[in-house]
């Protein structure tokens, strides 16, 4: 199934992204030229990373029937060096509880 981002042609700089049967608008902040209506593509792709982690953190547990409470993930770009070709992102798990017994 693929993803479309369709540009709207009304504003600046605004996509809307249709996946499935969701829709998201991205955009970029006003300091890059948008008008900030939507969440900006970079960070998309962080926050789908993060929570990449965090989905197989939860099928993780459920498969092995672990109990899991909360998971929570931050995700920290270091664009630095992006520029120069290189992508830093620091996926944390904060708030992850795990509870396991070992006999």
């Amino acid at each position: 199934m693929a993803n479309q981002g369709v540009r709207d042609r009304t504003r600046k700089m605004k996509h809307v992204v249709h996946v499935r049967q969701h829709t998201l608008p991205v955009d970029e902040p006003e300091a890059h030229g948008g008008e900030d209506l939507g969440t900006g593509p970079h960070d998309l792709y962080d926050s789908a990373l993060g929570t990449c982690e965090a989905l197989t953190l939860v099928w993780y547990a459920r498969r092995k029937q672990m109990p899991l409470g909360d998971v929570e993930v931050t995700a920290e770009l270091d664009d630095k060096d992006e520029r120069a070709g290189t992508y830093r992102l620091q996926v944390v798990q904060g708030r992850t509880e795990v509870t396991t017994e070992v006999a």
